[in-house]
């Protein structure tokens, strides 16, 4: 039964590990245009206080048009000014797919996913000293 929870504990940290490195790896094969947004505030009330807070931040794309996004922040301390300006980051011709770059976060993330997993899987076959 333990070798059985190990397993699927392990084999949820790899799947959740591989979808987001999938995502980060597309938007690092297409060509981005790194431009400044703007912070419009928050959602309102739709976001009960202390938990995540997700914020509208508008952008002009290449061609001039207009665009929002919804990001979401994960404590209050980190949500930028009403106004501020924010980075912006997108694939060339997709705007839809834009984001605000958050390199150290991701990085952090990948070293946990894949960290726990190992440690797992060591600790599964004793290359872990007791």
């Amino acid at each position: 039964m333990k070798f059985f929870s190990m397993f699927i504990t392990f084999s949820g940290l790899l799947a959740i590990g591989i979808y987001l490195l999938r995502q980060d790896i597309r938007m690092l094969r297409l060509p981005r245009i790194r431009t400044v947004g703007k912070y419009e505030g928050d959602m309102g009330d739709l976001v009960p206080k202390g938990s995540k807070s997700s914020g509208r931040i508008s952008f002009v794309d290449e061609d001039g048009k207009s665009h929002t996004f919804v990001d979401t922040f994960s404590r209050n301390n980190l949500r930028p000014a009403s106004g501020s300006e924010v980075a912006v980051l997108y694939p060339v011709g997709k705007p839809e797919m834009a984001q605000v770059p958050r390199v150290l976060l991701r990085i952090s993330i990948y070293v946990t996913i894949f960290g726990m997993a190992g440690l797992l899987l060591a600790a599964q076959f004793g290359l872990l000293g007791a």
